[in-house]
């Protein structure tokens, strides 16, 4: 979802939390331990007074569920613009848990901080599915490089942090998906 709305806040110390969380995630994660029992958090902080008087948070270009194809290097950018221009350097990181079945759309949501998806034996956030070489993402650009050797679906999380004069403001969190297929099925001859 995309939510847009220009709100006009009072500047504060300690600044404000933006917060969603929903239940669930998808049952076909193979990479997470029993996911359709967390839900997700989308959060983002908007630095206070004590950090700066005026930012903008980075924003994610758009952003789908991405298939990449067994055995090939995957070649994708993640890329998040800044109207500040402030330096942008990128992560991996591990999802946030918000709702659950017994509370699925907590009102008011809940406030950081979170816990975070349980992964599968093997897998972490810098680590979320089996790659030679290794998953990376470059902290520069937003790509993410690798080979992935096992099909299914994976969670994975992307962080954006931003930095104005070597410190840093805030950060911003994308969780997404990617689905790893055989590209290359074999047909029978006839």
């Amino acid at each position: 979802g995309v939510y847009l709305d220009t709100i006009n806040l009072p500047g504060i110390v300690g600044g404000y939390n933006i917060v969603y969380n929903r239940c669930c995630l998808s049952a076909a994660y193979v990479n997470l331990i029993q996911p359709d029992e967390d839900g997700f958090a989308v959060y983002a902080h908007i630095p206070g007074t004590d950090i700066t008087a005026i930012n903008s948070s980075p924003v994610f270009s758009p952003i789908e569920t991405f298939l990449v194809c067994l055995d090939e290097p995957i070649a994708t950018i993640f890329t998040a613009t800044d109207p500040d221009g402030d330096d942008l350097v990128y992560t991996f990181y591990e999802p946030f848990v918000g709702g659950n079945p017994a509370n699925p759309a907590p009102v008011p949501a809940l406030p950081p901080p979170y816990a975070t998806v349980n992964y599968e034996a093997g897998f972490s956030g810098i680590h979320p599915l089996n790659a030679s070489p290794e998953l990376a993402i470059n902290p520069a650009t937003g790509e993410i490089s690798g080979t992935p050797l096992s099909e299914g679906y994976y969670l994975i999380g992307i962080a954006v942090s931003e930095f104005r004069d070597g410190v840093l403001l805030s950060s911003t969190y994308l969780q997404t998906e990617f689905i790893v297929a055989n590209c290359n099925p074999v047909f029978p001859t006839i």
